[in-house]
């Protein structure tokens, strides 16, 4: 999603699928994306989800839900970065590509 539309265009899009009036059919949206400023932007828990990938290259899938000390006013964006719920690329193993 983040690859082919603008930032501005992939936040009205998300704000037209969460608007019941708009969206009167409950449609639904699934896109990935690295564009951690989306956390930002009124989605529900349950809408959130991340992969994170352990030392064996082995990913596992999970929702911010699962995360039972999240609030409607949590600052997700900060806890994301801060690594909170994981699924932020470990940088200190020195991995390289080969």
């Amino acid at each position: 999603m983040d690859l082919h539309l603008h930032p501005a265009l992939a936040r009205h899009l998300i704000a037209l699928i969460n608007s019941i009036d708009r969206n009167p059919l409950n449609a639904r949206l699934i896109c990935v994306t690295h564009d951690v400023l989306l956390l930002d932007e009124g989605i529900r828990r349950d809408q959130i989800w991340f992969v994170d990938k352990d030392e064996h290259s082995v990913s596992s899938l999970y929702a911010l839900s699962d995360f039972k000390d999240v609030r409607q006013n949590s600052d997700i964006l900060k806890r994301y970065l801060l690594g909170v719920y994981g699924a932020i690329p470990d940088l200190s193993r020195g991995d390289s590509l080969e």
